[in-house]
């Protein structure tokens, strides 16, 4: 049902605690409980669900709506990226390290906002610009020897290496292959 599915993300793009990132959930209240807590992967998922929305809609109506939402869900992401305060959920694991699996996050999904801005004719440079600098990042981690992603910890994860697949960044074969050892 995309009426539901459209209503969902105006409700999440409405209801924001004051770090003005999009919650991970919302609880039934009037108006909607909005918890104070949040993970920068979950905010940045927003732009993921209105680019799987317009995908599977051809509909750009709830992206020209929610620009500006999306937009600040980037800038408040990329804000924290740069810092030791990255704070990103990828899994409950306690010793995972998150540090390739945030980067593919990233990389993943500024490329679905880069293509809803370009749907929208909005400016692109930065995001394409965040990309390249995150792909370069992330790429740092590859151990062509070993054909994986490891992280400055020395971890290998199963979570690394299908974020960075998702990335597009690798050839095909190789992430394919890649897939197929872990």
């Amino acid at each position: 049902n995309l009426d539901i599915i459209k209503r969902c993300i105006y409700l999440f793009a409405a209801y924001k605690a004051p770090h003005k990132m999009v919650a991970p959930c919302l609880y039934q209240n009037c108006p909607p409980y909005v918890d104070n807590w949040y993970f920068k992967d979950y905010s940045l998922f927003f732009i993921s669900c209105i680019y799987d929305y317009t995908i599977h809609t051809q509909d750009l109506s709830l992206a020209m709506d929610l620009y500006e939402e999306m937009y600040n869900q980037y800038l408040l992401s990329m804000e924290v990226l740069d810092s030791d305060k990255m704070n990103t959920f990828v899994d409950w694991c306690p010793d995972l390290d998150k540090q390739v699996a945030t980067l593919g996050i990233y990389i993943y999904v500024l490329k679905q906002f880069k293509y809803i801005c370009e749907k929208l004719q909005k400016p692109i440079s930065d995001i394409q610009n965040n990309i390249q600098n995150l792909s370069l990042r992330m790429m740092k981690f590859y151990d062509s020897e070993k054909g994986f992603f490891i992280t400055s910890k020395g971890q290998l994860s199963v979570h690394s290496q299908v974020w960075a697949v998702l990335t597009g960044e690798l050839d095909t074969q190789v992430a394919n292959e890649l897939l197929d050892k872990i």
